[in-house]
């Protein structure tokens, strides 16, 4: 996992990235951001909802919310 730092709206956020390619040369992209009072509020209850995180590692890729774990929100991408 790589730590960077990805913007949503005007909220910064600092998470981990992964790589992963897979069998058909596309890759599976994953992105993870701690529960925080600020994401917490942002994130919870919008499994499976598309966000688009600004930052220069993840390009123009959309995120899905796909698990709520007790620590972290995990995205991937879509």
């Amino acid at each position: 996992m790589e730590k960077v730092t990805v913007k949503y709206g005007n909220l910064t956020f600092p998470a981990e990235y992964s790589e992963t390619r897979t069998g058909d040369s596309s890759v599976d992209k994953t992105l993870i951001i701690a529960k925080t009072e600020q994401s917490t509020a942002l994130f919870s209850g919008a499994l499976r909802e598309i966000f688009n995180f600004e930052a220069e590692r993840l390009g123009e890729d959309d995120y899905i919310l796909s698990d709520e774990v007790p620590q972290h929100f995990i995205f991937t991408n879509k």
